[in-house]
Protein backbone atom coordinates (compact mmCIF):
# COMPACT_ATOMS: atom_id res chain seq x y z
CA UNK A 1 0.00 0.00 0.00
CA UNK A 2 1.32 3.54 -0.94
CA UNK A 3 1.86 5.42 2.48
CA UNK A 4 -0.98 8.46 2.86
CA UNK A 5 -1.00 11.02 4.84
CA UNK A 6 -3.78 10.67 7.50
CA UNK A 7 -6.04 13.68 9.19
CA UNK A 8 -7.02 13.96 12.64
CA UNK A 9 -9.45 11.57 12.16
CA UNK A 10 -8.14 9.54 10.18
CA UNK A 11 -4.66 8.97 12.84
CA UNK A 12 -7.98 8.43 15.87
CA UNK A 13 -8.96 5.45 12.96
CA UNK A 14 -5.27 4.25 12.83
CA UNK A 15 -5.11 3.65 16.36
CA UNK A 16 -7.61 1.28 16.15
CA UNK A 17 -6.51 -0.77 13.72
CA UNK A 18 -3.65 -3.57 13.61
CA UNK A 19 -0.47 -2.31 12.73
CA UNK A 20 0.22 -3.17 9.05
CA UNK A 21 2.98 -2.46 8.34
CA UNK A 22 6.73 -1.76 9.78
CA UNK A 23 7.07 -5.30 11.70
CA UNK A 24 9.03 -8.40 11.20
CA UNK A 25 6.93 -11.27 10.47
CA UNK A 26 7.28 -14.68 12.98
CA UNK A 27 5.81 -16.91 10.10
CA UNK A 28 3.58 -15.99 7.04
CA UNK A 29 1.13 -17.71 4.54
CA UNK A 30 -0.20 -16.95 0.62
CA UNK A 31 -3.29 -17.43 -0.75
CA UNK A 32 -3.32 -17.27 -4.32
CA UNK A 33 -6.18 -18.02 -6.66
CA UNK A 34 -7.82 -16.87 -10.13
CA UNK A 35 -11.31 -17.11 -11.32
CA UNK A 36 -12.47 -16.81 -14.89
CA UNK A 37 -15.99 -14.54 -14.90
CA UNK A 38 -18.52 -15.68 -17.20
CA UNK A 39 -20.47 -12.82 -19.31
CA UNK A 40 -22.66 -10.51 -17.20
CA UNK A 41 -20.89 -11.93 -13.54
CA UNK A 42 -19.98 -9.08 -11.24
CA UNK A 43 -17.69 -9.34 -8.17
CA UNK A 44 -18.24 -9.11 -4.16
CA UNK A 45 -15.80 -9.10 -1.94
CA UNK A 46 -15.82 -9.70 1.83
CA UNK A 47 -12.55 -9.12 3.90
CA UNK A 48 -12.64 -8.52 7.63
CA UNK A 49 -9.93 -7.00 8.82
CA UNK A 50 -6.25 -5.45 7.34
CA UNK A 51 -4.54 -4.03 3.80
CA UNK A 52 -6.84 -4.58 0.60
CA UNK A 53 -6.12 -3.16 -2.55
CA UNK A 54 -8.33 -3.79 -5.84
CA UNK A 55 -6.49 -2.91 -9.77
CA UNK A 56 -8.63 -2.87 -12.75
CA UNK A 57 -7.52 -4.76 -15.77
CA UNK A 58 -8.27 -5.84 -19.25
CA UNK A 59 -9.68 -9.40 -19.30
CA UNK A 60 -12.18 -11.46 -17.66
CA UNK A 61 -9.94 -13.00 -14.67
CA UNK A 62 -10.18 -11.96 -11.38
CA UNK A 63 -7.04 -12.84 -9.35
CA UNK A 64 -6.44 -12.65 -5.68
CA UNK A 65 -3.20 -12.50 -3.42
CA UNK A 66 -3.71 -12.53 0.16
CA UNK A 67 -0.75 -12.49 2.86
CA UNK A 68 -1.57 -13.70 5.82
CA UNK A 69 1.34 -13.19 8.76
CA UNK A 70 2.02 -14.34 12.30
CA UNK A 71 3.74 -11.38 14.35
CA UNK A 72 4.78 -13.53 17.10
CA UNK A 73 5.39 -17.60 17.41
CA UNK A 74 2.67 -18.40 19.71
CA UNK A 75 0.76 -21.80 18.56
CA UNK A 76 -2.33 -19.85 18.38
CA UNK A 77 -1.55 -17.30 15.82
CA UNK A 78 -0.18 -20.36 14.00
CA UNK A 79 -2.86 -22.35 13.83
CA UNK A 80 -5.14 -19.70 13.19
CA UNK A 81 -3.13 -18.68 10.23
CA UNK A 82 -3.50 -21.91 8.54
CA UNK A 83 -7.35 -22.07 9.32
CA UNK A 84 -8.18 -18.83 7.30
CA UNK A 85 -9.69 -19.51 3.89
CA UNK A 86 -10.87 -17.65 0.82
CA UNK A 87 -14.04 -19.30 -0.35
CA UNK A 88 -15.88 -18.79 -3.57
CA UNK A 89 -19.16 -19.10 -4.49
CA UNK A 90 -21.25 -18.53 -7.68
CA UNK A 91 -24.23 -17.48 -9.36
CA UNK A 92 -25.32 -16.74 -13.11
CA UNK A 93 -24.98 -12.55 -11.80
CA UNK A 94 -21.81 -12.57 -9.65
CA UNK A 95 -18.52 -13.92 -7.71
CA UNK A 96 -18.75 -13.96 -4.26
CA UNK A 97 -14.93 -14.33 -2.56
CA UNK A 98 -14.89 -14.14 1.14
CA UNK A 99 -12.15 -14.60 3.25
CA UNK A 100 -13.47 -16.81 6.04
CA UNK A 101 -12.69 -18.42 9.53
CA UNK A 102 -10.21 -14.99 10.73
CA UNK A 103 -10.71 -15.00 14.50
CA UNK A 104 -11.33 -11.59 15.56
CA UNK A 105 -9.27 -11.99 18.49
CA UNK A 106 -5.97 -12.36 17.18
CA UNK A 107 -6.21 -8.72 15.59
CA UNK A 108 -3.21 -7.42 16.98
CA UNK A 109 -0.92 -10.21 15.77
CA UNK A 110 -2.47 -11.73 12.78
CA UNK A 111 -2.21 -9.42 9.91
CA UNK A 112 -3.84 -9.87 6.06
CA UNK A 113 -2.86 -8.25 3.27
CA UNK A 114 -4.46 -8.74 -0.05
CA UNK A 115 -4.66 -7.49 -3.48
CA UNK A 116 -6.96 -8.36 -6.23
CA UNK A 117 -7.00 -7.80 -10.08
CA UNK A 118 -9.81 -7.90 -11.73
CA UNK A 119 -11.92 -6.58 -14.94
CA UNK A 120 -12.11 -3.08 -14.67
CA UNK A 121 -15.78 -2.80 -16.54
CA UNK A 122 -17.37 -5.36 -14.24
CA UNK A 123 -19.50 -4.14 -11.38
CA UNK A 124 -17.39 -4.48 -7.65
CA UNK A 125 -18.75 -4.76 -4.12
CA UNK A 126 -16.69 -4.70 -1.07
CA UNK A 127 -17.93 -5.41 2.25
CA UNK A 128 -15.32 -4.76 5.09
CA UNK A 129 -14.49 -4.34 8.41
CA UNK A 130 -11.54 -2.68 9.68
CA UNK A 131 -8.65 -1.69 7.62
CA UNK A 132 -7.05 0.30 4.61
CA UNK A 133 -8.89 0.10 1.06
CA UNK A 134 -7.71 1.17 -1.59
CA UNK A 135 -9.56 0.65 -5.58
CA UNK A 136 -7.63 1.67 -8.59
CA UNK A 137 -8.48 2.42 -12.07
CA UNK A 138 -11.85 0.36 -11.84
CA UNK A 139 -14.93 1.48 -14.46
CA UNK A 140 -18.01 0.48 -13.34
CA UNK A 141 -20.54 0.73 -10.82
CA UNK A 142 -18.70 0.16 -7.01
CA UNK A 143 -20.09 -0.14 -3.48
CA UNK A 144 -18.28 -0.08 -0.56
CA UNK A 145 -19.33 -0.92 2.98
CA UNK A 146 -16.68 -1.02 5.65
CA UNK A 147 -17.14 -0.24 9.17
CA UNK A 148 -13.48 1.37 10.30
CA UNK A 149 -10.25 2.48 7.89
CA UNK A 150 -9.83 4.45 5.22
CA UNK A 151 -10.72 4.47 1.69
CA UNK A 152 -9.00 5.99 -1.43
CA UNK A 153 -10.65 5.58 -4.75
CA UNK A 154 -9.02 6.45 -8.00
CA UNK A 155 -11.15 5.87 -11.25
CA UNK A 156 -11.72 7.37 -14.91
CA UNK A 157 -13.94 10.60 -15.11
CA UNK A 158 -15.78 9.48 -17.50
CA UNK A 159 -16.70 5.96 -16.71
CA UNK A 160 -18.73 7.90 -13.80
CA UNK A 161 -22.39 9.12 -13.45
CA UNK A 162 -23.11 9.62 -10.15
CA UNK A 163 -20.83 9.62 -6.82
CA UNK A 164 -22.04 9.53 -2.99
CA UNK A 165 -19.59 9.27 -0.06
CA UNK A 166 -21.14 8.95 3.43
CA UNK A 167 -19.11 9.14 6.48
CA UNK A 168 -20.56 8.25 10.17
CA UNK A 169 -17.33 9.71 11.92
CA UNK A 170 -14.65 11.48 9.78
CA UNK A 171 -13.93 13.10 6.29
CA UNK A 172 -15.04 12.42 2.77
CA UNK A 173 -13.63 14.73 -0.46
CA UNK A 174 -13.77 14.00 -3.58
CA UNK A 175 -11.93 15.74 -6.75
CA UNK A 176 -12.88 15.50 -10.31
CA UNK A 177 -10.88 17.14 -13.03
CA UNK A 178 -12.90 20.52 -13.03
CA UNK A 179 -13.68 20.85 -9.36
CA UNK A 180 -12.86 19.65 -5.65
CA UNK A 181 -15.66 19.08 -3.05
CA UNK A 182 -15.39 18.79 0.83
CA UNK A 183 -18.03 16.67 2.86
CA UNK A 184 -21.03 18.50 3.78
CA UNK A 185 -20.90 18.60 7.83
CA UNK A 186 -23.14 16.00 9.31
CA UNK A 187 -23.99 16.80 12.93
CA UNK A 188 -19.67 18.14 13.19
CA UNK A 189 -18.76 14.40 13.49
CA UNK A 190 -19.35 13.08 10.11
CA UNK A 191 -19.01 13.65 6.42
CA UNK A 192 -21.42 13.35 3.01
CA UNK A 193 -20.41 14.26 -0.50
CA UNK A 194 -23.21 13.96 -3.52
CA UNK A 195 -22.11 14.60 -6.96
CA UNK A 196 -24.26 13.40 -10.35
CA UNK A 197 -23.33 15.40 -12.82
CA UNK A 198 -20.05 12.91 -14.51
CA UNK A 199 -21.06 12.00 -18.50
CA UNK A 200 -20.35 8.01 -17.99
CA UNK A 201 -22.74 5.17 -16.07
CA UNK A 202 -20.97 4.08 -13.30
CA UNK A 203 -22.54 5.14 -10.01
CA UNK A 204 -20.17 5.08 -7.04
CA UNK A 205 -21.49 4.42 -3.39
CA UNK A 206 -19.47 4.59 0.15
CA UNK A 207 -20.83 4.04 3.29
CA UNK A 208 -17.95 4.57 6.33
CA UNK A 209 -18.89 4.46 9.58
CA UNK A 210 -15.59 5.41 11.38
CA UNK A 211 -12.61 6.83 8.97
CA UNK A 212 -12.04 9.13 6.09
CA UNK A 213 -12.63 8.54 2.58
CA UNK A 214 -10.92 10.56 -1.15
CA UNK A 215 -11.55 9.81 -3.99
CA UNK A 216 -10.49 11.03 -7.43
CA UNK A 217 -11.92 10.85 -10.75
CA UNK A 218 -9.58 12.06 -13.97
Amino acid sequence: MTPRTLTACGLLTALALPALTGSASAADRRITEEYTLSPGQDVRFDFPVGDLRFAGTDGDRVEVEIDIRCKTTSSRCLDSMEEIELVARESERRLTLEVDRHPKWLWDSLELEGVVRLPARRALTVDMGVGQLEIDDVAADLTVDMDVGEVWIKMPAESVRAVHLDVGVGDAEAEFPDSWVEGRRSLLVGAEVTWDDGPGAARVDVDLGVGDVKARFD
